[in-house]
């Protein structure tokens, strides 16, 4: 049953936006929420029973959530046991029954209420709610919801975005009108909150849409990079067009930092690595020190990738454009240009590397290290931003050949992964999904508008170039003119300047327009912000379910 908050005796809800690395909780009616904790659970297994057989005593295992109740359980069992991730990146694989310890302990341990006295507004990505033809999904079970589940929503469970037909006087594309398959995540996260936790209303929102509508825009291009992904959504007219997500995040991020200061460790003859395959020193490396070194040494310089050739897609294609204008300029001139064109790149690059000689550099007190200061230049710094945008690519092959026999076909391989990672949207930059996502956009919208047209109208074939043309320069200024950046990944100085810099480079001709608010915590808290603007209409839009 659908009914709307203003019709119960309710006037507050929980307002929880469940996200993959961290969880915001709070209050509709406050501005800022309660708390923030990690989407983790510490296991430890305890000891072996007594009698000597090497089996768990399921009694003595121990499980905790929250930030500081970890630390202390680590403390305590010496940094033994495990943590685990409540939900995988992609929402595919979940562990329902964590995850309801989890909703539980926020409830009983932190908020100090029962799940049952107020109604729940939760946040989640478009891909963690829907199954579209636009929306890329991996492998994993959440991806194909049974016909049988995906009807039954459909006479039970409508969602907010297909409640209107039209707006601002417009006629909302058909394709969009019809009801969404919901995946297995979000049936199996409604009848968790709804039966299971008797929570009385619900309200399961997605948050590119419910951001981009909180902020008053109904046409936007929302980039949300986080820790475990960054999410790229078009919205055109209300309703989300086309979303793709990327693995290029916070934490490919922390990975790349994390070789460069073992790379520093090793040139101080320091054998003990950072990157350590224990879960344990994973997770604390990511919520302690690592913060601190993104926030205080990373800066995006918005032409880092042309400038210096950065990663290795970047610096192919600075490299190769070089090497043509050279050959060019050494078959039309002299031999006495050839040489002059020589001697003036030795000297471009004795003047290089006296700027490397000279160039700034910035320390870092690493504390895991027993106090250890390290070294960074600001090009090295500047580098490790860039990954974002123009990831590196390892060339190692796991699948090594054991004869000589096969070393060729080994490398092919080797090259193969490679452009299979280049061209895979899981591991797009930052800049190249947003360029993907405006392409699937467009191209869905102009075939919508295309077919609605040849519908209404079957002789006006002359004028639908000219007519395509204005859709999508329509379509494009849309977007271009409302770019909302939020995610914990957007904190890193200069990267709304970059954001600007890479779709101004493929769209020299429209002006844009970004927002990203200039209060860090705010934009770190903008998806939660939505929901908690979302949750305080009285529209129908709102679409709680009891």
């Amino acid at each position: 049953m659908t009914v709307a908050l203003a019709d119960t005796q309710y006037r507050c809800c929980v307002v929880i936006q469940l996200g993959t690395t961290s969880t915001v909780v709070g209050y509709s009616n406050m501005e800022q929420p309660k708390f923030i904790i990690p989407t983790n659970y510490y296991h430890y297994a305890g000891k072996s029973s007594s009698d000597g057989i090497n089996t768990k005593d399921i009694n003595a295992d121990t499980y905790r959530y929250g930030f500081y109740e970890i630390l202390d359980e680590l403390d305590e069992n010496e940094n033994k046991g495990d943590i685990f991730s409540i939900i995988n990146s992609d929402y595919s694989k979940v562990d329902f029954d964590r995850l309801t310890g989890f909703l539980q302990y926020i409830y009983n341990d932190k908020l100090g209420l029962s799940s049952n006295e107020l109604p729940l507004v939760v946040t989640l990505p478009y891909s963690a709610m829907y199954v579209n033809d636009f929306t890329r999904f991996g492998s994993g079970n959440c991806s194909n919801p049974t016909d049988e589940t995906s009807n039954q929503n459909k006479n039970n469970h409508g969602n907010y975005n297909n409640q209107r037909n039209h707006h601002n006087g417009h006629k909302i594309l058909s394709k969009y009108d019809k009801t969404p398959k919901y995946t297995l995540f979000y049936n199996k996260l409604k009848n968790l909150l709804l039966d299971d936790m008797q929570i009385p209303v619900i309200n399961i929102l997605n948050e590119p849409l419910s951001t981009s509508l909180s902020l008053g825009r109904v046409n936007s291009l929302v980039v949300d990079c986080g820790g475990n992904r960054c999410n790229v959504s078009c919205i055109i007219d209300g309703h989300v067009v086309s979303s793709i997500s990327s693995k290029i995040a916070g934490n490919y991020l922390d990975y790349m930092i994390m070789e460069k200061i073992n790379d520093k460790l090793k040139q101080m003859n320091i054998t003990n690595s950072i990157n350590s395959n224990n879960s344990v020193q994973q997770w604390k490396n990511s919520w302690l020190w690592l913060k601190d070194f993104k926030s205080l040494l990373l800066n995006c310089d918005p032409q880092l990738s042309v400038l210096n050739g950065s990663g290795v897609n970047g610096y192919n294609e600075y490299t190769s454009t070089g090497k043509a204008i050279t050959n060019e300029m050494i078959n039309t001139e002299h031999e006495y240009e050839q040489e002059h064109e020589q001697e003036h790149e030795q000297e471009h690059e004795q003047e290089h590397e006296q700027e490397q000689e000279q160039e700034n550099t910035v320390n870092f007190l690493l504390k895991e290290q027993g106090g250890i200061t390290l070294q960074f230049k600001e090009s090295e710094l500047k580098q490790l931003s860039d990954c974002l945008f123009d990831p590196v690519f390892s060339t190692t092959n796991t699948n090594t050949s054991t004869t000589t026999n096969q070393n060729n076909d080994s490398n092919n391989n080797q090259n193969n992964n490679q452009n299979n990672d280049n061209n895979n949207e899981q591991y797009f930059g930052v800049g190249k999904l947003i360029m993907t996502c405006i392409k699937q956009c467009v191209t869905e919208t102009l075939a919508e508008l295309s077919n609605t047209a040849n519908t209404n109208d079957s002789n006006n074939t002359g004028s639908n170039t000219r007519s395509n043309e204005l859709q999508e320069y329509t379509i494009l200024e849309s977007l271009l003119n409302n770019v909302l950046i939020t995610g914990g990944s957007t904190l890193l100085s200069g990267f709304e300047n970059r954001i600007l810099y890479e779709i101004s480079t493929h769209y020299p001709k429209f002006k844009i327009s970004t927002f990203a608010n200039p209060v860090l915590q705010d934009r770190l808290l903008s998806n939660y912000h939505a929901g908690v603007a979302m949750s305080n209409l009285n529209w129908e839009l709102n679409d709680w379910k009891c």
